[in-house]
């Protein structure tokens, strides 16, 4: 009130002056809060990149002209068929290892640097067991990726859910809650069979469970039947997926990967590396029609390759045996005879 009274009784002049005083007072009150809303949110933008473990700048995804991209083609090309070519020998050595073992083995080897890749048998199908877990593993991923389900989400597990022939939830039984979450852990860490029921029959939708397994080279049938086939190099398709991250976003691959590489099976791909080397892989055994497999992505620094070995018409000791051999093998020979390609 004092303050109108007071620019009542101004002149003319001094009353434009006092207006203009106040239109750049709001002028300036405007452009701080715009300053403020602005860095607000680029600070937001900056925090949800680094939760992604993604540059802002999107410095790693610059689109190149045509003559430098060929450029770069035709130089990784070349050094991909260099290294090819030097992994001749150890083609050679793990030929005659399964060909000199008791059952019917086939095995895919890639260079994860380069591309550069070698394969015995490596198309031969086998009957998958307990490697689809692994897909299963993605497609609940998936759900979560989209917001469909939360890993804190609980599942009460019903009677048609328990199986006792692979992992330790069952003994948990009928009506006992568990988050989705946990049954992931359980799914890969202990290969459990009820964790799979609960998952397909709660928490994953079919959509995704058929995408998951094309990834695999399976039908894009979302039930397992006793038909369902696949092979070394098409269960490393969708190892070399969750690797680059080709499906599923960075994070949920990388916490798939990181799932894989803590289980209780231990006995084949790990057992032939040092125990510094980390290894996410996942195993497929059926005792009594003799198949055990093994396939995985082995992180030697600089130089993490895909390693997947299958077999048929073997036994646990035989199997553990040869797979061990191969993993070792194969190890020694890529850190001591390949140097690591920039890709």
């Amino acid at each position: 009130m004092f303050f109108i009274i007071f620019v009542v009784k101004l002149s003319i002049s001094l009353k434009i002056v006092v207006v203009v005083l106040l239109i750049l007072v709001l002028a300036l009150t405007f452009v701080n809060i715009s300053l403020l809303s602005t860095n607000s949110r680029l600070l937001t933008k900056q925090k949800l990149a680094s939760t992604c473990n993604v540059d802002a700048s999107n410095s790693d995804n610059q689109l190149l002209s045509p003559d430098l991209a060929w450029l770069n083609i035709d130089v990784f090309l070349e050094k991909q068929n260099t290294v090819m070519s030097s992994y001749g020998d150890l083609e050679k050595t793990l030929s005659f290892v399964l060909d000199s073992a008791r059952g019917d083995y086939s095995l895919y080897f890639e260079d994860l640097t380069t591309g550069a890749h070698i394969g015995i048998r490596e198309q031969e199908k086998f009957a998958p067991l307990s490697l689809l877990k692994v897909p299963l593993m993605i497609a609940t991923l998936k759900e979560i990726e989209m917001g469909v389900v939360s890993l804190n989400q609980k599942v009460v597990l019903d009677k048609e859910d328990i199986d006792f022939q692979s992992g330790k939830l069952w003994e948990k039984g009928a009506g006992y809650e568990i988050t989705v979450k946990d049954l992931l852990i359980y799914l890969i860490k202990y290969s459990d069979n009820t964790a799979v029921y609960a998952l397909n029959r709660h928490v994953v939708s079919e959509k995704y469970v058929i995408e998951s397994r094309l990834l695999t080279g399976l039908s894009s049938v979302s039930n397992i039947t006793v038909d369902d086939r696949i092979s070394p190099q098409g269960y490393s398709d969708m190892l070399r997926g969750l690797y680059f991250s080709n499906y599923l976003r960075k994070p949920f691959s990388e916490l798939g990967l990181a799932l894989m590489s803590d289980t209780d099976f231990n006995s084949q791909l790990p057992a032939g590396l040092p125990k510094n080397i980390r290894v996410a892989h996942k195993v497929g055994v059926y005792a009594t029609e003799g198949y055990y497999h093994d396939c995985g992505i082995i992180y030697v620094p600089g130089k993490p390759y895909l390693l997947c070995v299958m077999s048929n018409n073997t036994d646990s000791g035989e199997a553990d045996k040869i797979i061990s051999e191969v993993s070792k093998i194969v190890y020694e020979y890529v850190t001591a005879n390949t140097t690591a390609v920039k890709r």
